[in-house]
Parts: C-alpha cells; structure tokens; sequence
C-alpha cells in the first residue's frame, strides 16, 4: 500500500507491506486496514481535543 499526506507541512510518501493467509480481492483486504487506521484516528482526536494540541502555540506576555 503506499500512502500520501503531509506532516508538518511537509509531504510525505511510503509505502507499507501487509501479509494475510486470506485469498482476497484487493478491496476487500484493504477494508480491515482502513478500519484499523479509521480507529486510530478517532483515538488521536480524543487526545488532541484534551490535551490541546492543535492549538497553535501562544507567544508573548498573555501566554499563560
């Protein structure tokens, strides 16, 4: 599978390598791999919300 984006402002290619004993067709091995990334995404969102990452940083005196 490859895989592109951008993090941290800058793209980003890779590629990833699954092996499975299951004779599927290419879509249907890629739905639990999506799934799984669907999952972590969910789980990423609850950690930014909380710790407010994706806040930009704040600079200067009113900072605190």
């Amino acid at each position: 599978m490859k895989r592109q984006g951008k993090r941290e402002g800058k793209n980003f290619e890779e590629k990833a390598y699954f092996i499975s004993s299951e004779r599927l067709s290419a879509k249907a091995f890629l739905k639990p791999i999506q799934g799984h990334w669907s999952i972590e995404n969910q789980l990423n969102w609850v950690k930014d919300v909380t710790l407010k990452e994706d806040k930009p940083p704040r600079w200067g005196s009113f900072s605190r």
